[in-house]
């Protein structure tokens, strides 16, 4: 009976030691060879390791979202430059070359139908003014 109390001791110094932040296994063997008494006076005297564990592992998933932070950061300046170059070849083009064909076209009376959103247009027109489609010059009525 003695012998299952001492080893229901050990088991509850393993216990101890794992919410302790070490390893149970090794405290449990050493409360088997030495006294559950002694070790867990011992595991009481020694730090805490828990609370580094926590820090060290919300540091870790600090690190990792800056890192997604960081790589979404870049995406987004990529595709805002990316955005910018579009904005500039358009502006280059809608100035000049866009408002002469458009008015051109309106002073003819030539139309043409949108493929994407089905709006009549003028027939010179580069970019539909209603859904800002490319078109084709193909397209006429």
């Amino acid at each position: 009976m003695s012998v299952i109390i001492y080893l229901l001791f050990c088991v509850l110094v393993a216990f101890f030691a794992s919410h302790r932040g070490r390893s149970p296994i090794l405290w449990g063997i050493i409360s088997l060879l030495v006294s559950p008494l002694i070790t867990v006076i011992v595991l009481a005297v020694l730090k805490d390791l828990t609370t580094e564990q926590r820090l060290e592992q919300t540091n870790l998933e600090a690190d990792r979202l800056k890192e997604r932070v960081a790589v979404s950061e870049q995406e987004l300046h990529h595709r805002m430059d990316h955005m910018e170059q579009r904005m500039d070849h358009l502006d280059g083009h809608t100035a000049s070359q866009i408002e002469g064909d458009r008015h051109e076209a309106l002073q003819q009376g030539e139309t043409m139908t949108c493929s994407q959103c089905g709006g009549v247009i003028p027939a010179g027109a580069s970019f539909c003014p209603h859904c800002g489609a490319k078109l084709q010059r193909e397209e006429s009525v």
